[in-house]
Formats: structure tokens, sequence, C-alpha cells
């Protein structure tokens, strides 16, 4: 299954992986840090939990 965070903004490529992860209790979130095989670019991507994204969603209607 592939993520949509998990392929490269810059060259399109799936071929990437997590080289760093952090928990980060101030906003309550993952943050990882990923980079693409191919090209070398580097990006950040968070996590929201399925609860969140279902109240994010809500107030966007």
């Amino acid at each position: 299954m592939q993520i949509e965070g998990d392929q490269c903004r810059r060259c399109g490529s799936l071929q990437t992986e997590v080289i760093d992860r952090r928990y980060r209790k101030k906003v309550d979130r993952v943050i990882r840090r990923r980079k693409c095989l191919e090209c070398g670019y580097k990006w950040n991507t968070v996590e929201v939990y399925a609860e969140d994204w279902e109240r994010i969603s809500r107030a966007g209607r």
C-alpha cells in the first residue's frame, strides 16, 4: 500500500525511505523526515490521526 506522502514531490518516484521519525509532544503528532532514493530530495510528513481527520473534514464542508 502506497501512502500519499511516500511519493517524491520533486521527481514523483515511489522509491523513498524514512530517515528520521520524531514525536512532537507540543502538537501531539509524529513527524517523519523522508528521502527520495532516486533524486535525494528530502521532505517532512506529519501523521494525522483518523479521528482528527474526520473532525478536519467535517469542518471544511
